[in-house]
């Protein structure tokens, strides 16, 4: 049985994980499909909330297909890696930058409506997702390989530009959950009346908390090199599943709620405090 050497082991290993977060992003949609057809598809085109479900969900298995696509690309290359490979690599921040930003926005939009639509609120927000634009332009111009690239230094490395926007990003989530659980503190007793409210602050801090974990992963891995394939798949596979996860279970429990309830009409979701469910459509 022939030996096989530490690096081709690595490398190995390294493209099953990133295989894996395929077909655990994969398995994710198979098994969601049902509800995605029943509350999404279902959806008017002009809500916004559904183009930004299909946009997560979707956007994120084109990344991760197109990703191992070009990496088996860059397998069979012995020489170092065109122009057009070395910009993909450098710009993966981008790709995860506008997944994380997609999701960010509902969650965003979630504790938006628990303040009742306060524009302080708003500013917060805003400017919190300026700062992750920002730096995720700014790694990218800091980071862009000045010199040609081997396939092995980019199967082997993540791309040091998501340092920047990791760090905005992470401070945006932490500010987002404080908001969330200061709110809950303040006004327990009138959330606790409203189910949405009550689901709205419990997936809120679940998927907070995953999407905080996933992200600091990632950003330690930019840092260190330790385990490159986070960036550019599982970043992407778990980030994606909690995001859809939140928008289904938000419109499944409003659905259960007007059935509960006989209501009629689909375009007052709930009455609960801040209008939670209407600032999606």
């Amino acid at each position: 049985m022939p030996m096989i050497s530490q690096p081709t082991y690595s490398l190995q290993g390294m493209e099953n994980t990133r295989v894996a977060s395929l077909a655990f992003l994969i398995y994710e949609i198979c098994i969601t499909l049902d509800q995605e057809i029943e509350f999404i598809w279902t959806q008017p085109n002009k809500c916004w909330v559904k183009w930004q479900y299909l946009f997560t969900r979707y956007f994120a298995l084109f990344a991760l297909i197109a990703n191992r696509s070009i990496e088996m690309r860059v397998t069979m290359l012995t020489e170092s890696l065109p122009s057009p490979l070395r910009e993909w690599f450098s710009c993966q921040v981008i790709i995860g930058g506008a997944l994380m930003l997609s999701v960010e926005l509902v969650l965003m939009t979630r504790v938006y409506a628990l303040y009742k639509h306060s524009s302080s609120i708003v500013y917060i927000f805003g400017g919190l997702l300026v700062c992750e634009i920002t730096s995720a332009v700014v790694g990218v111009v800091l980071n862009y390989p000045k010199t040609n690239l081997d396939s092995d230094v980019v199967l082997q490395s993540g791309p040091h530009s998501f340092i920047y926007f990791g760090i905005t990003a992470i401070i945006s989530q932490v500010v987002v959950l404080l908001l969330t659980i200061l709110k809950y503190k303040t006004a327990k007793s009138e959330l606790r009346k409203s189910p949405i409210a009550t689901l709205v602050v419990r997936d809120g801090t679940i998927a907070f908390t995953v999407i905080l974990f996933v992200t600091a992963w990632t950003l330690l891995s930019a840092i260190t090199d330790l385990c490159p394939p986070i960036s550019d798949s599982w970043f992407l596979a778990v980030v994606s599943c909690a995001g859809c996860r939140l928008v289904i279970n938000l419109l499944q429990s409003s659905s259960d709620m007007i059935a509960a309830e006989g209501v009629l009409s689909s375009v007052q979701l709930t009455t609960s405090p801040g209008d939670i469910s209407t600032v999606f459509c």
